[in-house]
């Protein structure tokens, strides 16, 4: 089970290591991706976390990344899955399945 989190756990997420998917409860994409993401993370055991991004965008969107980028750069459309290790950060492009997420 991937746990939620509030912007203050975000900031921590962003500076260790961790996954990350931003999303938006009215999204249709991420009501389609939810269970995929949910079956990922009850199979590999992770610590994989998520946040509503379109209810906390006003607090988040300016948390800076390693790189100058806040994520108002980083976050353009939902769902959007970002790895994060100590401010570095890759966005997920692959395939929206259990295996494509375990790949990344």
């Amino acid at each position: 089970m991937s746990i939620s989190l509030k912007p203050t756990a975000l900031q921590d997420a962003i500076q260790t290591k961790s996954l990350v998917l931003f999303h938006a409860p009215w999204c249709g994409h991420c009501k389609s991706f939810a269970p995929v993401y949910e079956a990922y993370t009850d199979a590999s055991g992770a610590h994989v976390t998520k946040i509503n991004y379109d209810k906390y965008a006003d607090d988040i969107k300016d948390f800076k990344m390693s790189d100058g980028k806040t994520l108002q750069d980083v976050v353009k459309g939902y769902p959007t899955l970002v790895a994060f290790d100590a401010g570095r950060y890759e966005k997920f492009n692959g395939p929206r399945s259990t295996s494509g997420i375990a790949a990344f």
